[in-house]
């Protein structure tokens, strides 16, 4: 079906069957389908799909408005005679994906032309490249987007329009290479006019009048553009074009020949000229923002270039891409806003190890260099390298001196003699220095320009406060890639067709790699060097379970060390103290994804106090992220890399007693948040001592347990899991039941069948029949909540058989409360009514301390009264379970009767009463986090619009249920749908 249709965005958003159009709706609807088409077979959420459509204020109804959109479009874009599931616009997750064929999209079909004429151009097989360009740029039909409202559709139209004109610039840059120089005039004079402050343009005009015998117009445009400029911007033309100028000026025979045959008889800096004009098809053009690769290993401590020069600088990394927040970031702090004042003389761009620092810092003097015309300078100071030997501030003074021009022996010896005269020197100029790999704020401290209007940027994997503090410096701070980014670069590295022929695999290697630039380089390597095999080679090999393994992928295998993620990682560790050394490795026997500084002053046994020392030098030296207050992560091959040195450093009892530690903390802050849930229901059972070193997290209050749950839930899971494989039964066992209140009240329906499945197997283990029966009901009524109620009779019924043989009462009490809730959803009313009946006789027989079960066998009751259509009986057993709950204080149960009490209410004709009833329950279920219940009560509350024919009111409610359900993932809102679909 996808062969068959045709899509376009580079003009009106169309589609086309064949040789027919698709209709396609509304403005609206052709919004939302390039919204998807433009995610190139990414997921777009329901949400986003609503900020694409109303910004920063949506209706009350977007997500039900979206699904209609959604709807529509399936509709005229499905084959008549196609299955639902073949269906164009799929359903993943919380959103959708426009599954189309890159030859069906316009847009993929024009990156796809751009990339095959930059590798033509690359090659220098002009005529192919041209050739491309011309198909890329025919793909256009006006404006991108034409007609599609909204902000979201005018940002992505400046984005493609600046895509169309790079490639325009490179496709007419092309046919002057090839001689058309007449031909191209008019269509780069139309677009001088146009664009009238773009120098590429420009440049190209002079160069085409220049060749084309008209001398005198070449040099009258390049007026024109100084005057304007001038004018409106207070500035002179870029380098590029004066020295073009120049060179017409002095009638440079050079460029009279096409470029390709030109920049062989010319000058290294005629030939860096040519290139500016204005190139070709590059990665940071072309297709658009890209990650920032990492770079090799920086060239040698001092670069000396003469005083006028631009070669100071490292080159440009030819794929550079992205960055394009962090570029505005670091030019935003250039300037102070208050007073258009100096800004910083000093930036530190500081990130962990590979995160591509140095490829930051020289892409960005580069594009800097025109500010600083009295030179720029490069100087390693091997702060973090395989040699170990860091350049000392006095050899960095007497450095940058030589590169001012001072001749060696006159450098002065004393270290501020020498300091002074670097500052002498400095005055009145404007000199850009990159200080790169700085470990210490001592290092580069002399070498500030202060205010002196010259710029020093520094980067370091230490975050250099000091230099912040004291000396004023900004800090501009690099984190990995976003995954498309990643991709991109990938792609970038390896070939776009490549890329394109195994996205999945291209998707597994940018995961493997954490997004990091330094990893995703080697795997590029790895790929380049093997061109003749698929990319699942290499995803394959990087699937490894060990971390060695892991670790030895991503390793080009020659003398090189920076291309060595172990190396590179290495020279960060080694700088460490022995305390925050063995805190880092140890930080590999944390499952994530984060940790507090209770658990991580637990994994290491140590003081809270001391260990938030040893986290403030780890997160300085980038090997430890602060991503929340108080919560900690790390990069996923940095804690491969703690796993292989604990391995190698650490003893196997050292790692033992410290999980032991760890899973104290958990499951003992665990149960000191479940106290705050904690009723007389849920008897207390005997837990496993704490071992010395282990803290306790101790929230207070149901909101900060809550808070705390939210927080190590993944952490909990994963923990739960290793520790029924190490057999820490007991461990399994409480964890599970400590957890279940939070997993039930917050919908995490599949999370409690797994670790209540652990917790039954684990009490097998022990032999504790108690345990066994507790396990039974808690699994049983996981499997009730997600209506398997074969399952959960199962459950129930072993657990009821075990408390009878041991004459526990309240516990048996209990398993009738969960099998009355199976009869409900089976819909055995008499067996339910029974079920409850006798667990109300078992609590008010137990008597005081057992008002908890009786409140809840009230309210069940109540319940299914209700559903029977007894709505006084209802009334009056749910107003006694309300006095109850009241006196326990527990709102969550307090929701459950309001919600019972607006339906038995409604129903009796008591409308007012009702809806207060029912907001109250949804407004109590919202502060608790009980999406379910919350999404459950906006039901009932929709039904009894429904009845009173109040069509909007019903459709807001359901339209909020459907969202709660969607967005928690359930499976059961079929029946919602149906509701809003006869609306």
């Amino acid at each position: 079906m996808a062969e068959e249709l045709w899509f376009t965005v580079l003009g009106p958003v169309r589609a086309w069957r064949g040789g027919s159009e698709v209709g396609l709706g509304t403005p609206q609807q052709r919004a939302v389908l390039a919204a998807l088409l433009l995610r190139e077979g990414s997921q777009a959420s329901v949400g986003e799909l609503a900020d694409v459509l109303w910004g920063a204020r949506p209706p009350d109804a977007a997500a039900a408005v979206v699904r209609t959109y959604v709807a529509r479009l399936r509709r005229e874009l499905h084959e008549p005679d196609a299955r639902a599931s073949e269906s164009l616009i799929r359903t993943v997750g919380g959103g959708y994906v426009l599954a189309v064929s890159p030859d069906a999209f316009d847009l993929a079909v024009f990156r796809r032309d751009v990339a095959a004429a930059e590798e033509a151009r690359r090659v220098r097989d002009l005529p192919r490249a041209a050739a491309h360009l011309r198909e890329a740029l025919a793909l256009w039909r006006g404006e991108a987007l034409a007609g599609v409202p909204g902000g979201h559709a005018e940002a992505e139209r400046s984005r493609l329009e600046i895509l169309r004109l790079n490639t325009l610039a490179a496709s007419l840059d092309t046919q002057l290479e090839l001689g058309a120089h007449t031909a191209v005039i008019p269509e780069v004079t139309g677009l001088v006019d146009r664009h009238p402050l773009d120098e590429r343009f420009r440049e190209l005009l002079m160069l085409a009048l220049y060749r084309a015998g008209q001398q005198a117009q070449a040099l009258a445009s390049y007026r024109d553009v100084q005057v304007l400029l001038a004018r409106e911007l207070g500035v002179d033309p870029g380098p590029a074009l004066q020295t073009l100028y120049e060179r017409i000026l002095r009638a440079d025979p050079g460029l009279l020949a096409p470029l390709s045959e030109a920049v062989n008889n010319e000058s290294p800096a005629d030939a860096r000229t040519h290139a500016r004009i204005p190139g070709p098809v590059g990665a940071a053009t072309a297709a658009g923002p890209g990650p920032e690769p990492a770079s090799a290993e920086a060239p040698g401590p001092v670069v000396r270039e003469p005083l006028s020069g631009q070669a100071g600088l490292p080159p440009r990394l030819a794929v550079f891409c992205g960055r394009q927040d962090e570029l505005e970031a670091a030019n935003a702090l250039l300037c102070d806003p208050e007073d258009a004042g100096p800004g910083p003389g000093a930036i530190v761009v500081n990130g962990m190890a590979g995160v591509g620092k140095t490829t930051f810092a020289v892409h960005w003097a580069h594009q800097l260099a025109p500010r600083f015309p009295d030179g720029q300078f490069y100087l390693n100071l091997c702060g973090f390298g395989p040699g170990g030997v860091l350049v000392t501030a006095v050899e960095a003074v007497r450095a940058v001196l030589e590169f001012l021009g001072v001749e060696p022996e006159a450098v002065p010896d004393d270290p501020s003699a020498a300091t002074a005269l670097y500052r002498g020197l400095l005055a009145g100029r404007r000199i850009l220095l990159v200080l790169d790999n700085a470990r210490l704020a001592a290092q580069v401290r002399p070498l500030l320009p202060g205010a002196s209007g010259s710029l020093a940027i520094i980067t370091s994997r230490n975050r250099l406060a000091g230099l912040q503090v004291i000396d004023g410096a900004q800090c501009v701070t690099l984190d990995v890639p976003t995954p498309a980014e990643a991709r991109d670069l990938l792609a970038r590295r390896i070939g776009a067709r490549r890329a394109e022929a195994e996205p999945e695999a291209v998707r597994e290697i940018v995961e493997r790699c954490g997004q990091l630039p330094l990893a995703l380089a080697i795997a590029a390597a790895h790929c380049a060097a093997r061109p003749a095999f698929p990319l699942s080679n290499v995803t394959a090999a990087m699937s490894a379970e060990t971390d060695t393994a892991r670790l030895d992928v991503l390793s080009v295998r020659d003398d090189d060390a920076a291309a060595d993620a172990r190396n590179v990682f290495s020279w960060s560790y080694h700088a460490l103290t022995p305390q925050a050394a063995r805190l880092f490795r140890l930080l590999a026997l944390h499952h994530g994804p984060d940790a507090s500084v209770s658990c991580l002053a637990s994994l290491a046994g140590l003081p809270r106090r001391s260990t938030e020392d040893l986290l403030a030098e780890l997160t300085g030296a980038h090997l430890l992220i602060e991503h929340a207050p108080g919560r900690y992560d790390c990069h996923d091959l940095l804690r491969a890399y703690a796993g292989e040195l604990n391995q190698a450093h650490d003893t196997a009892m050292e790692r033992a007693d410290a999980r032991r530690r760890l899973l104290d903390h958990y499951l003992h802050s665990a149960i000191a948040a479940f106290g705050e849930y904690h009723s007389p229901l849920t008897p207390s059972y005997e837990t496993p001592a704490r071992r010395p070193g282990a803290i306790v997290d101790a929230p207070v209050g149901r909101d900060a347990a809550r808070r705390w749950f939210e927080a190590e839930h993944t952490v909990l899971m994963r923990l739960a899991h290793q520790a029924l494989v190490e057999r820490c039964d007991e461990h399994v066992w409480h964890l599970a039941w400590a957890v279940n209140l939070y997993l039930y009240q917050s919908g995490h329906r599949q999370d409690s069948i797994a670790l209540h499945r652990w917790g039954l197997r684990a009490a097998e283990r022990l032999g504790r029949p108690l345990y066994q029966g507790v396990s039974h009901n808690l699994l049983g009524a996981a499997y009730s909540e997600c209506k398997r109620t074969r399952e959960a009779l199962h459950h129930h019924t072993a657990a009821l058989s075990i408390f009878e043989a041991q004459e526990n009462v309240p516990d048996q009490a209990r398993s009738h409360l969960h099998l009355a809730v199976v009869a409900r959803w089976d819909g055995r009313s008499e067996d339910c009514l029974a079920h409850n009946e006798r667990a109300e006789g078992m609590y008010r027989r137990l008597g005081p301390g057992y008002e908890f079960g009786l409140a809840i066998a009230l309210n069940n009751l109540a319940e299914q009264y209700g559903i029977l259509g007894e709505h006084d009986k209802a009334v009056e057993l749910c107003r006694q379970s309300l006095d109850l709950w009241i006196e326990l204080d527990e709102p969550h149960a307090q929701a459950n009767c309001h919600d019972t009490l607006g339906y038995s209410t409604f129903r009796r004709g008591e409308h007012d009463q009702a809806f207060e009833h029912f907001q109250r329950a949804i407004d109590a279920f919202r502060e608790l986090g009980d999406g379910i219940n919350q999404a459950a009560s906006l039901t009932r509350l929709g039904d009894a619009h429904a009845a009173l024919h109040d069509r909007d009111a019903a459709r807001a409610a359901w339209s909020q249920a459907l969202t709660l359900l969607q967005e928690l993932n359930q499976p059961d809102a079929d029946e919602l749908r149906a509701k809003l679909r006869q609306l």
